[in-house]
């Protein structure tokens, strides 16, 4: 990455840790299904786009922009895997790492190197 291309990348770095609500290191990964269970499952959670809920049962409900999201979950070594139909597109299946501060919540998607989902939980 030449000089220019640094340099952006640190400036918007910097902008985004300090425009979220939390800063990273007050994060924790979820790692395990257990603590999924507790901190996630059966909660809605809500972001700027609509909400959702991963149930017991493996399923998901939803509102995403006026769109029902349906789908399936199930925990898979460290990572909530799904896969997702909102209204009539099928938005398949992929799988996202998990992280949490307090009742901020961030999906990460491509098990935690793709772009990040920041949700709240109610």
């Amino acid at each position: 990455m030449n000089l220019i291309g640094r340099c952006f990348f640190v400036v918007v770095t910097g902008f985004l840790l300090a425009a979220s609500p939390s800063s990273a290191a007050d994060f924790k990964r979820i790692n395990k299904k257990t603590e999924f269970d507790k901190i996630v499952v059966n909660k809605t959670l809500v972001a700027n786009w609509g909400w959702s809920k991963m149930s017991s049962d493996g399923t998901v409900i939803g509102d995403y922009k006026g769109n029902a999201l349906k789908g399936n979950w199930k925990w898979q070594g460290r990572f909530y895997c799904r896969n997702l139909r909102v209204g009539s597109e099928d938005r398949g299946y992929g799988c996202l790492s998990v992280h949490v501060s307090g009742k901020d919540i961030v999906f990460i998607q491509d098990k935690g190197k793709g772009t990040q989902v920041p949700m709240k939980i109610k």
